[in-house]
């Protein structure tokens, strides 16, 4: 069985190529806090992890073959819809930002109000790298859930 999983963690190595694909996650975690993004790339080999355990020991055939069709299928799943990245990411980010906001007391009626206390440089970092993220990623329009509604004069000037 050990040796089953070491020769499985070989070729998993081989297959996704974890050095070339330093810059691509580099790249799509850049919005976020490096404590943040040391989390997530935690957070995901432990996934990668406990999906190959699961399958090493609980498959029926030990087979290999069902490794990568099975990522395959997960991978399908989760590009579109509710469960995409995109989707995740962004209610995810959301969630975050809703939480340092009313942690810092800057969420009067669910929009952004003045603070009534100094705001912490580390937490005006995390909220910072939150809003980034989400208006690089998502567009301006995922922040304005936050935002004071617009008057009509600064409608017309938009």
């Amino acid at each position: 069985m050990a040796s089953e999983l070491l020769s499985a963690a070989v070729v998993l190595a081989l297959v996704i190529d974890p050095l070339g694909n330093v810059p691509l996650v580099n790249a799509m975690l850049a919005g976020l806090a490096p404590g943040r993004r040391r989390l997530v790339i935690l957070r995901e080999c432990a996934i990668a992890f406990a999906t190959l355990a699961l399958f090493m020991l609980f498959g029926r055939s030990r087979s290999l073959k069902a490794i990568p069709a099975t990522l395959a299928l997960v991978a399908v799943v989760t590009s579109f819809g509710p469960w995409g990245a995109y989707a995740v990411s962004r209610r995810s980010q959301s969630a975050r930002l809703t939480a340092l906001l009313e942690r810092q007391g800057l969420l009067a009626g669910g929009k952004v109000a003045h603070a009534a206390k100094d705001v912490a440089p580390e937490q005006v970092r995390e909220i910072s790298a939150s809003v980034d993220y989400l208006a690089t990623t998502h567009g301006g329009r995922s922040l304005r859930r936050w935002s004071q509604p617009q008057s009509s004069l600064e409608r017309r000037c938009d």
